[in-house]
């Protein structure tokens, strides 16, 4: 989901949004299904406090239990070192970012979308239907995100559209 690289976002849309004709007071992040749980999951984090005050979540949330990666860093790396053995790209066992490469990142931005859904579904567990997932930590999440709700632990964003769309995957 690229949580950190989301914040970094916001943050440059805060500090340039008014060269643009834009408020800061009134940024609003959209999102639906895993977009959704992304903004729910900036809504809670301490990184992204004061960046935006609303979010709009769209047929999905962050706020439940499977969502996150309940596995350390080095079993999502190992998931990471699965899929690039199952695209068939190389990698580097002495490599100090998770085996990737500069070779391994042009082999897989040359893969097309279908490779990708499916080394994706042979490198999730059957029951985590989101694939590869945030991680806990005490970084980014200081607590668990159904914890945060239930705590109203929202620091400055207060205020949430939220929908849920029945059956939504039937139309797939």
């Amino acid at each position: 989901m690229g949580l950190h690289d989301q914040v970094m976002a916001l943050k440059w849309i805060n500090d340039n949004i008014e060269a643009f004709g834009g408020d800061p007071e009134q940024i609003v992040p959209f999102g639906w299904g895993s977009g959704a749980a992304s903004i729910a999951y900036q809504m809670i984090s301490p990184k992204s406090q004061n960046l935006f005050k609303r979010g709009i979540l769209q047929g999905g949330t962050g706020y439940y239990f499977s969502t996150l990666e309940e596995d350390s860093k080095s079993r999502v790396n190992e998931k990471l070192l699965n899929f690039v053995k199952i695209v068939n790209c190389p990698y580097d066992v002495n490599s100090k970012i998770a085996f990737i490469t500069t070779e391994t990142y042009d082999c897989l931005r040359k893969l097309d979308s279908d490779r990708i859904i499916s080394a994706v579904r042979d490198v999730t567990d059957i029951r985590n239907l989101f694939g590869i997932n945030p991680i806990k930590d005490n970084d980014f999440f200081p607590t668990e995100p159904i914890y945060a709700v239930e705590d109203g632990n929202f620091g400055s964003q207060q205020e949430i559209l939220m929908d849920l769309i029945v059956q939504v995957g039937l139309i797939c």
